[in-house]
């Protein structure tokens, strides 16, 4: 979703008259959110998920219980899990 919010506002510039270059700044953009945040998010769940060992599955669930206890580590989380941390990377990058 992210993704096509960031597409379409550089089409509709375009369609304006911007320069086709936005497009390339798009590319610009994705490419490290993507390595970072989406293919690294899908590693950790995918190991989480095949995980055999019962200790390292409790392990987790302890680690997730940890942090819905805690505001800070909460808030953390759902930032990161909800890719905002990946849309200002995005936007820092020109």
């Amino acid at each position: 979703l992210h993704d096509a919010h960031n597409l379409t506002s550089k089409i509709k510039e375009i369609w304006s008259g911007g320069d086709l270059s936005l497009l390339n700044l798009y590319s610009r953009q994705r490419k490290p959110v993507a390595e970072t945040a989406i293919i690294q998010q899908a590693d950790k769940n995918r190991k989480r998920m095949t995980e055999k060992d019962p200790k390292k599955r409790r392990e987790y669930l302890a680690e997730m219980q940890s942090i819905t206890t805690d505001q800070e580590k909460l808030k953390k989380f759902l930032w990161k899990s909800s890719m905002f941390e990946g849309l200002e990377l995005a936007s820092s990058i020109s």
